[in-house]
């Protein structure tokens, strides 16, 4: 047994004897995170996720080679006749490829994901003949291929059955290429090689061929394909095609077959079993095998002996598997088996089986499969009998082969070798206990929910719901598989009628209600490196209003990127530009009928051309709000430059830029980080590049994130907010402050009374709410007794405002508050003031008592401060004058004392004093200065 050992101390590929004896690790250069792993009769394959490649290597550890490289991320992996299967982790996807050569690799399932394990498991071929598709074209082998392949030029069937009866195209082939008479063209080197590769034969035509040889020239002229050159047969008549091969075998093998095809270790030859495909490793002549009886070994009491000398373990006796390798161990197993003749040696190995009258090889699991590979029929002879099966919890196939669980009855799934666990599946019941109600958060959408079948009678494929207006015929479908949908485009104000159902496969089952309506036919015209032309018709007289067609395709596994076209009219042919060359492209469409809308219908178009490589984006902050961009790829093109804050914006909702240069800087929000990516967008829309991420230079400034009201009363809100940044070394901080505000009525509200307007006043909140801020402002409200009705008049951040358009003969009332926060949920009490405008029409002496207060309340106060800074004014002014009296008064009064050789200055306020008392300068140089200043 093998297995494989993860990590980064003693990771490789591990082998040893069922038992757990002899362990030991045959492969560990080079391996660190091999996944999977799978075997078949020679080789041992493994995932190796962190290189991202596929590799294989012999059971003893040689002959190491890389079967596919550069993976996105390749998980488990499994083996299969002549393929691998794998899934990869970051395609979410299954992948199949040739085991050989890594070749013809394709997606057979996505949308998978997490995937830890693949086995496969192989019932044998049915024995009903394989029906293709009606979109697929069936190749005289039984193989299907696309319909579209057919009369292309090439050998898609490989035995030239799609190009039979066609009408010969002739085209000009490239200089590399050699055209064939009937115009397909092939590889120049596939030319005079010894093989027949164009259909006609014209590529190996002697009269072009006589001087020309692409493989390996007899010097009869003969010209044979490079593979025969010293394969062990002589297919020259001199035999010069075997002389003078180079060994092919190491160091570590050196025994070579005697037609030089294999290379054996030396404990594999002369063991009873034949390894060379001409069996001349048990040659005695060639081999040096001994002849002596004794040679086979002697099996022990718990062995079995098989014809050829080999011991195998007796409980492998009759088990249905060739373990021998000469189908000795299942001959005589039941009352009408009579023993099987071993196969004739020297032609087939031990993993081959031979047939008695051609002496044909064929692969030991076509054996006994139900289908006649042999011409005689004797693979399928002396085939062993099963024991009668009984399947008390489960389903008996009708050949009596397999148990099945009854879930996998009538699943659409072929559990069965002949197919008898999908026949007769009964209609399921009906679904139960619909709802339906309506989308609050959008017009003529109708939310519908259901309960499944009790009883299914199989796997419930998908839920049908169709609708109709009240008093129409025409209904219309839709498909789920889940049991809920939304029903959309509704008609307002409309009453409809719904109906609900269950389908289980088979696949050709048809809706149950109303008339069938087929899906479009799409039909691909031409395609180039950069467009798609294809046509859409219905192949039915149901009336056509139009069609709906969705092209997807996918540069990043993050995202399905999509294109809707909405086309008018029954018959349509359009062509799809600004595409990718050599990139897969889904075109799916469905057409709006008469009856309804029809189901999808996709094709598959793959451009041509070579697909522009990813640009390669480097992008660096260089300051809080800009972030430089710079990337390499084509020029005279247009780029886009997308960014957001996460994943998730970037790919559906990004901020976006274009231009036509490598470089840019974008100017962005403050925040903490940005991801960035580049592609081209004209004249073609190519991959994008990886994202890169942006590490934003730290502002501390920065508002608090996600702010948002917890609970709001009336006059009180609790709030919460977090830190503007994540801290890499600390938890996320949350905060959260509760605070209250009552905030009483303005006080003083009065109105005065102009020509045709009136003005509200009131006092500032702020002289007697400390925590009002006038920024807030005022709400300003009327109402209408006459009309009942009350209007919201506007907000203000003056203690005034303006009110004109009044009626004559209405009673209004004012209310003036703090200005409403939260959608209103947080006011501040409201002042009220009633305004009777007949009342004032007909007692003018009281408006006029009332105006001339008003005026008085407001001018008096005016007057008063006026008459303070007048006063004020004359005692600053009284102030200066005195001391600019004393200043001069000093100067004045200023001399030089001749007695004491100073100068002698007086402030004014001193003139009585003595001389000695006043402030005096020395030190003047000359005896009697004449002046001072």
């Amino acid at each position: 047994m093998f297995w494989t050992d993860w990590g980064d101390s003693r990771a490789g590929i591990y082998r040893s004897d069922m038992d757990g004896s002899s362990a030991g690790c045959i492969v560990s250069e080079g391996v660190r995170w091999p996944n999977g792993i799978s075997v078949d009769d020679h080789w041992i394959y493994w995932t190796e996720a962190y290189m991202d490649r596929i590799e294989r290597v012999d059971f003893n550890g040689l002959q190491r080679s890389v079967i596919l490289d550069s993976l996105p991320h390749p998980y488990a992996i499994a083996v299969f006749k002549n393929e691998i299967y794998w899934n990869d982790w970051s395609q979410l996807s299954i992948f199949r490829a040739s085991k050989n050569s890594g070749s013809r690799m394709e997606i057979l399932v996505g949308r998978l994901n997490g995937i830890m394990d693949m086995k496969i498991f192989y019932r044998g071929k049915t024995t009903e003949a394989h029906q293709c598709r009606n979109d697929e074209f069936s190749c005289s082998s039984g193989m299907c291929i696309r319909l579209s392949w057919k009369c292309d030029g090439d050998n898609d069937c490989r035995d030239w059955s799609d190009e039979v009866n066609c009408t010969a195209v002739y085209h000009t082939c490239e200089a590399s290429s050699f055209q064939c008479h009937n115009g397909h063209c092939i590889p120049q080197r596939w030319a005079c090689d010894g093989d027949a590769d164009c259909q006609d034969g014209s590529d190996e035509d002697p009269a072009t061929c006589e001087k020309k040889c692409n493989g390996f020239q007899c010097p009869n002229g003969t010209c044979i394909p490079t593979s025969k050159h010293c394969d062990g047969i002589n297919d020259c008549s001199d035999a010069s095609d075997e002389q003078h091969c180079e060994p092919l075998c190491t160091r570590y093998m050196d025994f070579v077959c005697k037609n030089r095809q294999q290379c054996l270790f030396h404990s594999m030859v002369c063991d009873g079993i034949i390894q060379c495909r001409d069996g001349s490793d048990e040659d005695a002549n060639y081999a040096g095998c001994s002849q002596d009886p004794e040679f086979h070994r002697t099996c022990d009491q718990f062995s079995f002996q098989c014809q050829n000398g080999v011991c195998i373990s007796l409980v492998w006796k009759c088990d249905g598997m060739d373990d021998c390798g000469d189908y000795s161990d299942e001959a005589n197993c039941g009352p009408n088996v009579t023993a099987t003749s071993p196969a004739l040696p020297g032609r087939c190995s031990r993993f081959e089986f031979e047939c008695q009258q051609l002496h044909k090889c064929i692969p030991n699991w076509k054996r006994c499969d139900g289908l006649r590979d042999c011409q005689d029929g004797t693979d399928e002879r002396n085939c062993p009998t099963h024991s009668t099966l009984s399947c008390p919890n489960g389903y008996k196939c009708e050949d009596g082969e397999a148990c099945i669980m009854v879930t996998e009855r009538c699943d659409g799934y072929l559990d069965c070798s002949d197919s008898s666990d999908e026949r007769n599946c009964t209609v399921p019941d009906a679904p139960f206990n619909l709802q339906l109600s309506l989308k609050k958060e959008a017009e003529g959408v109708v939310l519908g929910c259901w309960s499944p079948p009790v009883i299914a009678h199989g796997l419930i494929r998908e839920f049908i719901v169709e609708y109709s207006r009240s008093g129409s015929k025409e209904w219309s479908s839709l498909r789920t598989t889940k049991n809920y949908t939304e029903i959309q485009d509704l008609q307002v104000n409309t009453l409809y009628t719904v109906r609900y159902g269950a389908k289980i496969p088979p696949f050709n089952d048809n809706p149950q209600w109303g008339l069938v309506i087929p899906p479009p036919v799409i039909h691909v015209e031409s395609y180039s490196e950069d467009s798609i032309s294809f046509s859409l018709k219905m192949t039915t007289s149901i009336k056509v209003s139009g069609y709906v067609v969705n092209i997807y395709w996918t540069f990043d596994t993050h995202r399905q990127e999509k294109r809707t076209l909405i086309i008018e009219g029954e018959k349509s042919v359009q062509k799809v530009a600004n595409l990718t060359a050599h990139t897969p492209y889904e075109i799916s469409a469905w057409a709006r009928t008469e009856l309804g809308d029809s189901p999808l219908s996709f094709v598959h178009v793959v451009t041509s051309g070579t697909r522009p490589a990813s640009p390669s984006l480097k992008a660096k902050a260089v300051n809080q709000t800009a972030v430089e961009c710079s990337w390499t790829g084509p020029r005279n093109v247009v780029y886009g430059i997308f960014y957001a804050t996460s994943f998730l914006e970037l790919y559906r909702s990004p901020h976006n830029t274009t231009t036509t240069s490598h470089n840019m800087t974008v100017l962005v929000q403050r925040d903490e980080q940005y991801l960035f990516l580049v592609r081209v967008m004209s004249p073609y829309q190519g991959p994008p590049s990886d994202y890169v991420v942006v590490k934003m230079i730290p502002d501390n400034r920065l508002p608090p994130r996600h702010l948002h009201s917890v609970h709001t009363g009336k006059t009180f809100a609790v709030i919460k907010w977090e830190s503007p940044y994540d801290s890499p070394d600390q938890d996320m901080v949350i905060s959260h402050c509760a605070f209250s505000f009552p905030l009483s009525a303005p006080d003083a509200l009065k109105i005065i009374t102009e020509n045709d307007h009136i003005l509200l006043f009131w006092k500032s909140l702020a002289l007697k709410e400390s925590n009002f801020n006038e920024s807030r402002g005022y709400e300003i409200h009327m109402f209408d007794s006459l009309l009942n009705m009350t209007a919201y008049l506007g907000n203000t951040t003056e203690n005034f405002f303006k009110v004109s358009n009044l009626k004559i003969g209405h009673n209004y009332s004012f209310t003036v508050q703090a200005r409403c926060l939260y959608s209103g949920q947080m006011c501040g009490e409201p002042a009220t003031l009633l305004y009777d405008e007949l009342g004032t029409g007909e007692d003018s002496s009281a408006s006029k008592t009332g105006r001339s207060t008003d005026v008085a309340a407001i001018v008096v106060p005016v007057l008063f401060l006026l008459l303070v800074t007048l006063g004020i004014g004359f005692v600053v002014l009284y102030m200066r004058h005195r001391r600019l009296q004393n200043s001069f008064t000093a100067f004045a009064n200023s001399h030089y004392s001749s007695r004491l050789g100073s100068a002698i200055f007086s402030s004014g306020d001193d003139l009585g004093d003595e001389d000695d008392e006043a402030p005096m300068i020395t030190g003047f140089s000359d005896d009697v200065p004449m002046v001072i200043a």
